[in-house]
């Protein structure tokens, strides 16, 4: 237990302790977000919408015409949210590492 005076619970972690984890943590927390993001396409498989499902609907209303330009799009959308993650989280994981020595 960390005991440092004057602080309160918040301003300690805040201060000491999520500087020490985050550039720890922020690999796995990146694998996980874009896992999340992959996995959204199982959803419509449970019955919620999400941007396979809209494809889905939208073959389905145009009887099944533009069924691979309407996947390719949904492909570009899924690699164009995967890139702008990992871009992030690398910018993020780069400015909170320069003070972690491994």
């Amino acid at each position: 237990m960390l005991v440092v005076e004057g602080m309160t619970s918040w301003q300690k972690h805040r201060r000491i302790i999520f500087p020490q984890v985050l550039p720890i943590a922020l690999p796995s927390l990146g694998n996980a977000l874009i896992d999340l993001l992959k996995d959204t396409s199982l959803l419509f498989l449970i019955g919620l919408v999400d941007i396979m499902g809209q494809a889905d609907i939208i073959i389905a209303n145009t009887s099944g015409v533009y069924q691979l330009e309407v996947y390719i799009a949904i492909a570009l959308i899924y690699w164009a949210l995967s890139s702008l993650l990992v871009f992030g989280l690398n910018f993020i994981e780069k400015r909170y590492s320069r003070y972690y020595q491994r």
